[in-house]
């Protein structure tokens, strides 16, 4: 009965210790937890047939200095179409999809300067793949917000190496 009690306090301790703080902001969600990134999330939602659901997700985050957009969308995607992402007039991306899976396929883009100031001013990402019944099909990510919830990211230092 003690071990029991002892398990149950010590997971709900874990489990609290774990748990992200989170901020909607406009369209987005920042979300931080102890010990791992901080991230910028939208999800995409559609309705059809008077039915709702996940159509896409994006996620944005820092990973070993470097910015990464992460892009999800419906499995049924032809992984050697790749995917286009384009924001308001600018250029678009054409980027291979890095997997799929039976749940959700995936894009990871390193943001560089140009895309980033893009996120931040822009209004809308379009995301475009091709299905498996070869028609391309696109859903909209609005960018309302991205810019100040990336200004309410912290920023992570990575530990320093202990000196011997």
């Amino acid at each position: 009965m003690i071990k029991g009690l002892i398990a149950c306090i010590g997971t709900a301790f874990f489990a609290f210790s774990t748990i992200a703080t989170e901020q909607d902001i406009e369209a987005w969600t920042l979300a931080c937890a102890e010990d791992s990134p901080c991230t910028i999330t939208q999800l995409v939602m559609a309705e059809k047939a008077g039915k709702s659901g996940v159509v896409g997700g994006v996620t944005y985050f820092h990973s070993a200095n470097q910015p990464i957009l992460k892009v999800r969308f419906t499995p049924d995607a032809l992984k050697s179409k790749g995917v286009g992402l384009k924001v308001d007039g600018h250029s678009p991306l054409h980027l291979p999809i890095t997997g799929c899976d039976g749940k959700v396929c995936e894009v990871n883009v390193a943001v560089d300067n140009k895309l980033l100031n893009e996120l931040t001013t822009g209004k809308i990402l379009a995301v475009a793949y091709v299905n498996q019944a070869n028609q391309q099909m696109t859903f909209p990510v609005i960018l309302t917000g991205f810019d100040k919830a990336l200004s309410l990211m912290p920023t992570r230092q990575s530990p320093k190496p202990a000196t011997i």
